[in-house]
């Protein structure tokens, strides 16, 4: 006879090691769905080619790569209703013009004040860089879009987060368009208190 001691003799031990056979696939299924939220979820609020970084940013009228407050000057009619703000200037070419329009309408019917915008090199970088460059961060949005038409990258974004566009906290948007070699356009947008 051995004294050697056999777990297959004890039960209780038997049990505690199925237990944690069990815990260890637990585990194994959590971090699969854990990588596949992270994954499909991530900071991108979008779908495959559409994507939004966190929020907290604005468009601002200057020129490309330098931001300078929007200059506004008084009327001097007097003026009986209230009336809604102009949206500043826009520096940047016809595409981002176009589109900083669009967001200022939808921004003014949504009752919120117009924001600045102007083109960027870091919103041109993060446009190029599909919104996983340095430049992208703390807060963008981007979409894929057949043109640098205005109206078409404008419906792209609303459809990713229109929220975002609508941040109150908003102050200055930079916009940029990067060519694809596909000849399509990414089209991103960073947004600053």
């Amino acid at each position: 006879m051995s004294d050697r001691y056999d777990d297959r003799d004890d039960p209780a031990r038997l049990s505690r090691r199925h237990g944690l056979w069990g815990l260890a696939v637990l585990v194994m299924a959590a971090i699969i769905v854990v990588t596949f939220v992270v994954l499909f979820t991530g900071s991108h609020e979008g779908g495959s080619q559409d994507y939004t970084g966190t929020d907290d940013s604005t468009i601002a009228g200057a020129q490309p790569g330098v931001s300078s407050p929007a200059v506004s000057t008084p009327s001097s009619a007097p003026s009986s209703a209230p009336s809604r703000p102009k949206p500043p200037p826009v520096v940047g070419g016809p595409a981002v013009a176009g589109l900083a329009r669009q967001i200022n309408q939808l921004r003014t019917s949504a009752g919120l004040q117009p924001v600045t915008a102007q083109s960027s090199q870091d919103a041109t970088a993060c446009a190029a860089a599909g919104g996983n460059g340095p430049t992208c961060v703390p807060h963008y949005m981007y979409a894929q879009v057949p043109d640098q038409d205005p109206v078409t990258a404008f419906k792209s974004l609303e459809s990713v987060n229109k929220s975002w566009l609508l941040d109150a906290n908003t102050l200055r948007m930079e916009i940029g368009f990067a060519k694809l070699p596909s000849g399509n356009y990414n089209c991103a947008v960073l947004k600053f208190p």
